[in-house]
């Protein structure tokens, strides 16, 4: 899931998730890599896959890209 699920199963859908290799996975755990790593991952995600940003705009309600960005980097547990 590339916006952490947690307790909102509402998130738990196919436009929110992607493939990641296992270090990019673990990259992406909270602690795990610095902010700018996350952030840099979180983006190229989003570039990658169009599907997945327009997920994210409809979610957090807004099509202000560094907004997403930040809350997607948020969300991270």
């Amino acid at each position: 899931h590339v916006i952490s699920i947690g307790s909102n199963h509402e998130l738990d859908d196919e436009n929110n998730m992607v493939k990641l290799c296992p270090t990019c996975h673990r990259l992406l755990k909270r602690g795990s890599g610095t902010r700018d790593e996350q952030i840099k991952l979180i983006k190229k995600i989003f570039e990658n896959e169009p599907k997945t940003l327009e997920f994210a705009k409809h979610f957090f309600d807004t099509d202000d890209y560094d907004v997403i960005v930040q809350k997607t980097f948020e969300s991270l547990n």
